[in-house]
């Protein structure tokens, strides 16, 4: 198989992984997936050759790229009523840890000794 049958199946794999979930929002970021996906492999690829500031510089290029794709996307496909907020419900509901075993020990109470009748 040639590289453009290996494409074309990665084509037909990303289209169908990027429609098939029903919130328009998941498909909007899976449709903006190869853009973030690019980006991270040419940050990759120049990270060690390049200084801390250019690879910072780099993680906040690509994810303004992949978040600019993402409202091209919704503005182009879904207008402008879709709003999709990526982790704000999550860091605005508040933060409830319950343990799942209890941390304080239990002291058993007195046992019965067992009588056979």
């Amino acid at each position: 198989m040639s590289i453009w049958g290996y494409i074309f199946i990665a084509g037909i794999g990303w289209g169908v992984w990027s429609t098939v979930p029903s919130d328009d929002c998941i498909r909007v970021h899976r449709l903006a997936a190869p853009v973030r996906g690019v980006g991270d492999l040419i940050a990759l690829s120049i990270k060690n050759w390049s200084s801390q500031q250019t690879n910072d510089d780099m993680k906040v290029r690509v994810e303004s790229a992949g978040d600019a794709t993402e409202q091209f996307i919704a503005q182009e496909f879904y207008g402008p009523g879709l709003e999709c907020r990526w982790g704000e419900e999550e860091s605005s509901l508040p933060v409830t840890h319950q343990p799942a075993v209890s941390i304080v020990p239990v002291t058993p109470g007195p046992v019965a000794p067992v009588m056979k009748p």
